[in-house]
């Protein structure tokens, strides 16, 4: 039995490299098909619009856990977590109603300007990545701070459409969750955030043409980051990468002492079983060492890919270099990590 069942997964293994993940995008009203719509695998390059029939046909470029993303201005954003390969999907649309909490209408002591350059500082980052990003659609953001909490949040009516020069990257970013909790009720960033919380969903275009400047950026922004470390527990390349684990008080932590890596639930997951809720990372660079600290905020295990890419998210809470890393310094999961160490 046990023979069986292995060459039944192999077989299904084979068959996920040779199918489409297609289907139609329709209205769930009228029943009308949906073009124009945005069909991608979250956080990658891999995506198509569908056409005038609503159709979509997408190949099975990534192997990942990857959930495939349907967003259309004026409905309500889908996430199918698990597509199916080689079948026809029915995926139907809702209208989105874009209607404010109650909560974020009380008082709101700052303007629209101030709190505009905050939002851009946090969400694309002080980097020279960030620096060199721009928001294209500022007009589509609604920023409220609520001075009972002292929570500045942001809300859009359409996808953030984001260029960004220094890596060579047109980004979609479907904002889902946006709050900067802040100590005292002030927009003052230096010592005065507790924490900056960003949830989204998006869609990378190359604009690079692979150009030499935009892989040696994209190397470095690579070097060191989360990405850079999922993927080394994912391949357990401790011996070949840069990376240490180190107490609060700076001893160095085994790997094993850590976590333990073992199967996930199919061919392109990994799960991680935390031993430690807290420890420090170094990244050594040259003759530096960036620093960096993962926290575990609940549970005890995550489930990884061989991209970078890991869940629940909201596990997870990363400190210092790592946590220094916004949209201006995000790359793709199908970027070509190979390339890196050419």
């Amino acid at each position: 039995m046990k023979h069986s069942l292995i060459i039944v997964v192999f077989l299904c293994f084979q068959s996920l490299f040779s199918q489409a993940i297609s289907g139609k995008v329709y209205d769930v009203k009228t029943g009308n098909v949906i073009e124009g719509a945005s069909v991608y695998f979250d956080r990658s390059s891999i995506g198509k619009i569908t056409d005038e029939q609503g159709y979509f046909s997408i190949a099975p470029q990534l192997n990942s856990n990857t959930p495939l993303v349907i967003s259309h201005i004026g409905y309500e954003t889908l996430v199918i977590e698990y597509p199916k390969l080689g079948e026809n999907l029915e995926i139907g649309m809702t209208e989105e109603f874009f209607k404010l909490s109650e909560v974020v209408l009380l008082s709101d002591p700052f303007t629209r300007k101030q709190k505009l350059e905050v939002f851009r500082k946090e969400f694309l980052g002080e980097s020279v990545g960030g620096e060199n990003s721009a928001i294209l659609n500022e007009d589509a953001l609604t920023l409220s701070f609520n001075s009972s909490t002292n929570t500045l949040s942001a809300y859009t009516s359409e996808p953030l459409v984001i260029i960004n020069d220094y890596l060579g990257y047109n980004i979609r970013f479907d904002l889902l969750d946006f709050n900067i909790n802040f100590k005292t009720k002030s927009l003052k960033r230096i010592d005065n955030i507790r924490l900056t919380y960003i949830y989204g969903h998006t869609f990378f275009t190359d604009l690079s043409i692979k150009e030499e400047r935009f892989t040696s950026r994209r190397n470095r922004v690579f070097k060191g980051s989360v990405q850079h470390f999922m993927q080394t527990i994912w391949n357990q390349s401790w011996l070949e990468e840069s990376f240490e684990l180190r107490s609060y008080d700076l001893k160095q932590i085994e790997i094993s002492d850590a976590f333990e890596v073992s199967v996930g639930s199919n061919f392109f997951s990994k799960k991680v079983n935390f031993k430690l809720n807290k420890f420090k990372i170094t990244y050594k660079r040259g003759i530096f060492k960036n620093w960096s600290s993962l926290t575990l905020i609940s549970g005890n295990s995550i489930i990884i890919d061989k991209y970078g890419s890991y869940s629940p998210y909201q596990l997870l809470e990363f400190g210092g270099e790592m946590a220094d890393h916004r949209i201006g310094d995000v790359l793709p999961l199908d970027f070509e990590v190979n390339q890196i160490f050419n």
